[in-house]
C-alpha cells in the first residue's frame, strides 16, 4: 500500500498505518508460491493487513473516497502498485502480456477498491472478504494466465 497524507487533515497517520501493516507482510510474502496466481497472493497479502484490525482499516480505507477540495490520486497510486505486483508477468501467457500490462493493473486496482468500498458499507462479511477478493483476481486473470494455472483460478470462481 502506498504511504501518504493527501493533505486532509486525520488521513496521513492511519495511512501510514495500513501502509506499515502491509508492507510488513508483504516482506514475509516476497515470493509468490505460484507465479500465475501472485496477484490473488497480492489481494490476500492485503486483505489480511485490513483484516488485522477492521475497526481501525473499515474507515480509513471508506475515508479515501471522501470529498475534497483536490482532486486524489488514489487511484493513479493502486494502480501502479498492481502494476508492480505484475512484474515481469510471469504465468501470463506470452501473446497476453502487451494487453495484460496495460489494462490489468486498472481493473485490479477498480475491482479490488469495489471489493473493499462493499466490505467498508458492510455488505461484504469480514470472514468472506478474502473468499470474494480473490474470485475477483481469478476472474480477472482468467483469460490471461497460462493453462497450467486456469485449474487454480477456476476453483476460485466456484
Amino acid at each position: 500500500m502506498y504511504c501518504c497524507s493527501d493533505g486532509v487533515r486525520g488521513r496521513g497517520a492511519a495511512v501510514t498505518y495500513l501502509s506499515h501493516n502491509a508492507s510488513f507482510h508483504s516482506r514475509e510474502n516476497i515470493t509468490p508460491a505460484n507465479p500465475g496466481t501472485k496477484h490473488i497472493e497480492a489481494f490476500d497479502i492485503t486483505v489480511t493487513a485490513l483484516l488485522e484490525e477492521p475497526a481501525v482499516t473499515g474507515p480509513v480505507i471508506g475515508s479515501l473516497g471522501s470529498p475534497t477540495t483536490e482532486p486524489g490520486h488514489v487511484s493513479d497510486r493502486s494502480r501502479v502498485l498492481w502494476a508492480t505486483a505484475f512484474g515481469d508477468l510471469s504465468g501470463i501467457r506470452e501473446e497476453m502480456t502487451a494487453v495484460a500490462r496495460c489494462s490489468l493493473p486498472d481493473h485490479l486496482a477498480l475491482s479490488f477498491r469495489g471489493c473493499i468500498s462493499f466490505w467498508v458499507a458492510g455488505e461484504i462479511a469480514d470472514e468472506d472478504l478474502h473468499e470474494r477478493a480473490y474470485a475477483i483476481a481469478a476472474a480477472l486473470l482468467f483469460g490471461f494466465v497460462k493453462p497450467e494455472v486456469e485449474g487454480r483460478l477456476m476453483h476460485l470462481l466456484k
